[in-house]
């Protein structure tokens, strides 16, 4: 079994498992004029119970730089702290609206802004545990900052997205499995740019072993990325209904592929950059060899999958054959003299 197919065998099991945009069974929704206090609760014989949990860790951290201005942030507590914890987020203006989203244990709490972060500037998540108020200080990256440079010029340009260094957030606890094979260099092009929008193709790279350059892998299909939402510039997003990836002359179908980011002010990287889809399995059985009894049985590869405990998703046609797979990567750098060409 080759490199490649054991990073497909990997990310597909990986890939395979809950859905963890499903957690979170309290939400609240602090606005800049909610006031909150944390005490005691009362029990149901009309006591009170102790309020006994404390903060135990935040993302960002007091003092944190470098923070993405669409970042969700984290507050994690000793104990159900959702009846006892009050959070506040604000910046140098004052306070910000919010919403609180608490997991299935009422331990960690998850922070949306309703608008993205100033960027480069101090912002405060204050947190009450059972009294105790903690002021976490934090700032933004220069992500997020206007362009300083005209929307044309990012035409041609393209950008390196790391795979094996991104963090994978579904399947959830699988992050470092995946990223030890997903190896190969994603390389995203802009082919054209306006104050509305641009249009994306995807490639694989490759690095020349003489020069160390790296380069479009012109043995594989260019994806086409479509055309990506830039009017909250310089963020953009894109959705692609579907493309095909190809291995081995295996042809793999992708849907609902996402792929965000935001451009530095100079259009040289792209910060808080995410990615994902939904890859249809069918195929797979065929690159797997005598991992599977029938390489070209359509559900071979969930088979597989299952006996490790992991369920596929359903696909867009109704049967149970996909799965997902989302990460968010390091700064995507430019790539000089690289250009994403249409074979």
């Amino acid at each position: 079994m080759n490199e490649r197919t054991s990073l497909l065998l990997l990310t597909a099991l990986a890939a395979c498992g809950p859905d963890p945009s499903t957690a979170g069974t309290h939400t609240t929704t602090i606005t800049a004029t909610s006031e909150t206090t944390s005490s005691g609760t009362t029990g149901a014989t009309g006591g009170t119970v102790p309020c006994t949990a404390v903060l135990m860790d935040s993302d960002p951290w007091d003092g944190q730089t470098g923070i993405y201005y669409r970042s969700e942030l984290e507050v994690i507590v000793s104990e159900e702290g959702a009846r006892d914890v009050a959070i506040t987020l604000s910046d140098d203006a004052g306070a910000l609206d919010a919403v609180v989203s608490w997991d299935e244990t009422d331990t960690v709490a998850t922070v949306t802004p309703a608008d993205p972060l100033t960027p480069e500037s101090t912002h405060h998540l204050s947190v009450d545990v059972c009294g105790t108020v903690t002021d976490i200080a934090f700032s933004t990256s220069v992500y997020g900052t206007d362009l300083n440079i005209d929307v044309g010029d990012l035409v041609n340009r393209t950008f390196y997205f790391d795979m094996s260094g991104a963090e994978y957030t579904q399947p959830e606890g699988f992050g470092a499995l995946v990223g030890n094979y997903l190896s190969q260099p994603l390389l995203v092009g802009i082919t054209a740019a306006d104050d509305d929008a641009l249009t994306l193709l995807g490639a694989q790279g490759q690095v020349m072993d003489a020069t160390g350059e790296l380069v479009q892998d012109m043995d594989y299909t260019t994806m086409d990325f479509g055309v990506a939402d830039f009017t909250e510039a310089p963020y953009f997003s894109a959705i692609t209904d579907e493309f095909t990836i190809e291995y081995d002359g295996v042809e793999i179908p992708v849907y609902d592929w996402q792929i965000s980011g935001t451009f530095e002010p100079d259009g040289t990287s792209v910060g808080g950059a995410t990615g994902g889809g939904l890859a249809d399995t069918r195929t797979l059985g065929q690159l797997m060899g005598s991992m599977v009894s029938d390489p070209d049985d359509p559900a071979a590869m969930c088979d597989l999958a299952a006996s490790f405990g992991f369920d596929c998703e359903t696909c867009p046609d109704g049967e149970p054959l996909c799965m997902t797979i989302a990460g968010i990567f390091q700064p995507a750098s430019l790539i000089d003299g690289t250009l994403v060409v249409v074979e």
